[in-house]
C-alpha cells in the first residue's frame, strides 16, 4: 500500500510535511486504533537519515497492522523553516499540530518511536499519552550534549542575544543550545510509566551509552528493555546490528498493540 503524503500548517503558517502510512493488514482493535508517531532527531529528517531507518520501521508497523505517521519538524528536511530556528519548543508545537490532525481522524491511542533529540519533545509533549515507546540513541543529558556537540560553553555569552552558528551539518540556533543547556528533564522522565524499548551502540561517540543510566534511574515503568551493541557506533549502521534492531523493534511492538 502506497504511503500518503500530507501537509499541515504550523502556528507560524509554515508547512509541516510528512507521510501517513496505512497498515498492510487489519489492526488488532479497529474500533480504537493505535497509531505510531515517529519523531526524528536534529539536524535530521524523517526521510533518509540513518539509512532510511524510519521508513524501514514504518514498514514493520504496517505489516503488524499499525498505521503510522512520520514528518519533518519545521526547519528540518522537507518542512518549511530554517534549521537555525529549530528548537525543542518549536518541535513541541509541531507535535501539537500533528495531534490535532490525528484527533480529527479518529486516533486516540498513540505509540512513539524516536531517535536522538527527537526523544525530548516526544516525551515532553506526548509522554503522558503514549502506551509504549521505542527509542534509539536517546539524549536525556541535554546539558552534556549541548557542551560536547554544540560548544555550549563557548556560546553562553550569546544566550540572551540569539543568533546562530555554522556547522558541517548546517546552521544551529543559539536558542536551541540555550534550551538544551538549561533544560532539566528529570520531571519528564519521572512521568514515563509506559513500556519502553531502548537500543544503543556502546561505541557511540555522539550519544554516549552512559546516557542510559539516567533513563534507568528516573523512568518509572517496570517494563523497560535495554539492548546495547558492544561494537555499535552512532546510528548502528552495521548490517548485523540493523538485523537485530528490526527484530527487537518488531517483537516489542507486537507485545503492546
Amino acid at each position: 500500500m502506497r504511503p500518503n503524503y500530507f501537509e499541515l500548517t504550523g502556528p507560524d503558517k509554515k508547512v509541516i510535511r510528512g507521510i501517513h502510512q496505512d497498515p498492510f493488514c487489519p489492526g488488532s482493535d479497529p474500533l480504537h486504533p493505535v497509531i505510531m508517531i515517529f519523531c526524528h532527531g536534529f539536524p535530521n529528517s524523517h526521510m533518509g537519515a540513518y539509512g532510511n531507518l524510519f521508513q524501514k520501521l514504518q514498514n514493520i508497523c504496517a505489516q503488524l497492522g499499525i498505521p503510522s505517521i512520520r514528518f519533518d519538524f519545521r526547519g528540518c528536511g522537507s518542512s518549511d523553516g530554517s534549521s537555525e530556528n529549530f528548537t525543542i519548543h518549536s518541535a513541541m508545537q509541531d507535535l501539537d499540530t500533528v495531534m490535532e490532525w490525528l484527533d480529527g481522524h479518529g486516533f486516540s491511542r498513540i505509540m512513539l518511536t524516536a531517535e536522538g533529540l527527537g526523544v525530548v519533545p516526544a516525551l515532553i509533549s506526548l509522554g503522558e499519552l503514549a502506551e509504549a515507546g521505542a527509542f534509539f540513541w536517546l539524549i536525556f543529558q541535554t546539558q552534556d550534549f549541548a557542551v560536547s556537540q554544540m560548544d555550549a560553553e563557548q556560546h553562553r555569552e550569546n544566550f540572551e542575544k540569539g543568533g546562530y552558528f555554522e556547522t558541517p551539518q548546517g546552521k544551529i540556533g543559539i536558542p536551541l543550545v540555550k534550551e538544551l543547556y538549561e533544560m532539566d528533564l528529570v520531571p519528564v522522565m519521572n512521568q514515563v510509566k509506559f513500556p519502553c524499548l531502548i537500543q544503543q551502540g556502546v561505541q557511540d561517540d555522539i550519544v554516549p551509552v552512559e546516557y542510559l543510566d539516567m533513563a534507568c534511574a528516573h523512568f518509572r515503568n517496570r517494563r523497560i528493555e535495554l539492548t546495547t551493541y558492544q561494537d555499535g557506533t552512532h546510528g548502528l549502521p552495521q548490517e548485523n546490528h540493523r538485523k537485530y534492531m528490526m527484530f527487537h523493534y518488531e517483537q516489542f511492538i507486537q507485545k503492546y498493540i
